[in-house]
């Protein structure tokens, strides 16, 4: 008979038996030992005493077949808990649409003549006024009393004395008055040479045209007795530099009829202001 060995037995451990195996394997033992039994007694010889051996008692065990291994099952592991779902996030405001932008005004295909900024007249000064002159104040004249007959001797020693003192004291008032300052002559401004080529107008710079950049810039400048400019500086700015330095660097090479006072060239400090228009 095939043995039949359950499907998941341990391969180290012996083959499990059946039970018809068991019954046929017990049979064969009983009739080994009675085979054994019975040629032992044919062995002893006849003049011997017939002895009666005692009944071996014959042990019978019975085959048990062994306990099915247990075949331990591990636990499925648990499943691991899911994350909560995380909210789904809120969506962002869209933003508002942004205007159309309008359209870029189309240039006009006639030239447009290229500004020149204005030059306007320099701001005069104004003149210094004179001193007014100091006033002198005259003492009222004093009265003296006529002397009688007995005192003549006694006033004519006091008005000695009182000639005197009144002399003494004439004497520093006069040297204390001041004596009255001649008034300076009046200043005549300096002015723009009329000759164009002397004083050629600023450079619009072509960056500040393409900007839209427009304003005035005042110039301080030091106009020597010759009539050049010998110093100049920035008084008050247009708001853009371009501007401001195209200025400054023209200046500097402009002529001026200088100032003159009592008829004579004098060096003349006065403001000068340049305009940068687009639109003249």
């Amino acid at each position: 008979m095939k043995e039949h060995l359950h499907p998941h037995a341990d391969p180290s451990r012996p083959p499990r038996l059946s039970w018809g195996s068991s019954i046929l394997l017990l049979g064969l033992v009983i009739g080994l030992h009675g085979v054994v039994l019975y040629s032992l007694l044919r062995s002893e010889p006849a003049s011997q005493p017939t002895q009666v051996n005692a009944p071996v008692p014959v042990m019978l065990g019975t085959l048990v077949a062994p306990p099915s291994p247990v075949i331990k099952t591990e636990p499925a592991p648990e499943p691991a808990p899911k994350p909560a779902p995380e909210p789904a996030p809120k969506p962002a405001p869209k933003p508002a649409p942004e205007p159309a932008p309008e359209p870029a005004p189309k240039p006009s295909l006639e030239p447009k003549p290229t500004p020149k900024p204005a030059i306007t007249e320099p701001k005069a000064k104004p003149e210094a006024k004179p001193l007014p002159r100091p006033t002198v104040k005259k003492s009222p004249p004093q009265t003296k009393a006529r002397p009688t007959n007995k005192a003549v001797e006694s006033l004519s020693t006091v008005q000695h004395s009182l000639s005197d003192s009144s002399q003494a004291e004439k004497a520093p008032k006069l040297a204390t008055n001041p004596v009255p300052e001649q008034t300076p002559p009046p200043v005549v401004q300096p002015r723009l040479d009329a000759r164009a080529g002397n004083n050629p107008p600023p450079d619009y710079p072509r960056a500040a045209r393409k900007r839209g950049q427009e304003g005035t810039v005042v110039l301080s400048l030091v106009i020597g007795a010759d009539g050049s400019v010998q110093d100049v500086s920035v008084e008050r700015s247009s708001g853009y530099p371009l501007l401001d330095q195209s200025a400054v660097k023209a200046i500097r090479h402009w002529h001026f009829h200088p100032a003159t006072q009592g008829g004579k060239a004098i060096s003349w400090n006065y403001l000068q202001p340049i305009k940068f228009s687009l639109t003249n």
